[in-house]
């Protein structure tokens, strides 16, 4: 009989600490009537009329960029020119990091790997360049040979 009422009491006080878990300290009333905080928006910018905004998509070149891709185009020109493939390869991938949307590089990586034998990896390099080269621009038409003549 002990042992049943203390197995009761131990019920009845988990019981108890349960639902005293439960009870909240704070009262928050009808939450339903009340309106949710707004955040506030910020403001527009101001473009004066008359004022040139570069369009989002075109990147802003920096001219300490512009010689450093120069001075790397024309290093990638001579290295193809020469057939050294792997320093052209090098160099054209030091291209791409300044500027990865260039289309040359592409191209350039492109010959790198056929001068080197590896025709899948050109392939890959030619259909990922025509992104970047302009519809009429020697660029494209350049790939586009190479894509036909690899495929």
């Amino acid at each position: 009989m002990a042992l049943t009422k203390f197995a009761f009491g131990l019920r009845v006080m988990f019981v108890v600490m349960m639902l005293s878990g439960c009870q909240s300290a704070v009262y928050y009333g009808d939450v339903s009537k009340q309106a949710p905080a707004k955040k506030p928006t910020p403001a527009a910018p101001v473009i004066e009329l008359g004022s040139s905004v570069p369009h989002p998509e075109q990147p802003v070149e920096l001219p300490a960029n512009r010689d450093a891709l120069d001075e790397v185009t024309l290093q990638v020109q001579n290295m193809l020119n020469s057939s050294s493939w792997q320093q052209a390869l090098d160099m054209s991938e030091r291209g791409l990091r300044i500027d990865h949307r260039n289309g040359y590089f592409y191209q350039a990586i492109t010959e790198a790997y056929v001068g080197l034998g590896m025709l899948d990896d050109a392939l890959e390099f030619a259909q990922l360049g025509l992104r970047y080269c302009g519809a009429q621009s020697a660029c494209r038409a350049n790939l586009e040979q190479l894509i036909r003549v690899l495929q």
